[in-house]
């Protein structure tokens, strides 16, 4: 038996606790990185680097200044009007690059989304189901072929020091995938709309936005060869995504380039003039 008056003043919305017991209204967005370098590094061997904390770092690809630039015109399709969508980091384009792809995953796309028949409505309309969404971000990071830290003591100081500010870089696009986006596509209307409340969506508009989530994603055939379907995402990369990653390079470039700039211009000269950085592994590279 309830206690006496424990349904004063109650009501109970049958529809809202069955919707509630569904996930309906829950966030389905979860944050995966994927790091695009595929070896590990190996900080004592090097010169000291300051590791940001999560960030699991990586030896990057080196490459020569043509492929640099190849690499920082690659990128997955933003909105037709062509805004930057990628953290277009790097210590100056011939140093150092990191490049930040950020796209969606349905882990079982078939198994996440219904086909729902709605009296009165001829057209075929579809629903999700729930499950994890995943935002993710694909890094990968660049440096030139020539500040290869074997070369000598000065190139592994310059190595080290170009590779700390594209770590920072790094830094800042997990953050962006685990913390931001997954908290602003919750006020996104369509996001809200067709993946929290779940509002059924026409069979059509479910192919523009969603469909070509159906198959497995792969970033690096992607940058090459853009697959339809993905309208969605498209947009947001383009409303959300974009302007905060641009903003955030940008001042991270205004708090520290110059500083690094200034400090590989200073090795580079006294390497000219034979002096070599006196440091070793685990040594300061900001100090001579």
């Amino acid at each position: 038996m309830s206690p006496p008056g424990f349904f004063r003043g109650m009501t109970l919305d049958l529809g809202s606790v069955l919707r509630a017991a569904a996930g309906v209204g829950a966030s389905p967005f979860t944050p995966r990185i994927e790091y695009l370098n595929p070896s590990p590094l190996q900080p004592e061997r090097l010169p000291r680097i300051q590791i940001p904390s999560g960030v699991s770092p990586r030896m990057p690809h080196f490459v020569d200044t043509d492929r640099l630039i190849r690499e920082k015109s690659r990128q997955l399709p933003p909105l037709a009007s062509g805004s930057s969508v990628q953290v277009r980091g790097g210590l100056a384009i011939t140093r150092g690059l990191t490049m930040a792809h950020f796209y969606l995953d349905f882990p079982d796309f078939g198994a996440q989304w219904r086909e729902v028949n709605l009296r009165g409505l001829t057209e075929p309309h579809c629903q999700f189901l729930g499950g994890n969404i995943q935002v993710v971000v694909a890094i990968e990071v660049f440096v030139l072929e020539s500040y290869r830290p074997e070369v000598d003591s000065t190139n592994s100081a310059i190595f080290a020091l170009v590779l700390e500010h594209e770590l920072h870089h790094v830094r800042d696009s997990i953050d962006l995938a685990v913390s931001f986006m997954p908290a602003r596509l919750l006020g996104d209307e369509l996001s809200r709309r067709y993946l929290i409340d779940r509002q059924s969506i026409e069979r059509r508009s479910l192919s523009y936005y969603f469909e070509g989530h159906r198959l497995p994603r792969n970033v690096e055939t992607e940058l090459d060869q853009p697959r339809s379907g993905l309208g969605f995402e498209t947009l947001v990369r383009g409303s959300i995504w974009g302007p905060e990653a641009s903003r955030r390079a940008d001042a991270l470039h205004a708090l520290e380039l110059q500083r690094y700039a200034d400090r590989i211009q200073d090795l580079e000269r006294a390497r000219v003039n034979g002096r070599l950085w006196r440091g070793g592994p685990g040594g300061d590279p900001w100090r001579d």
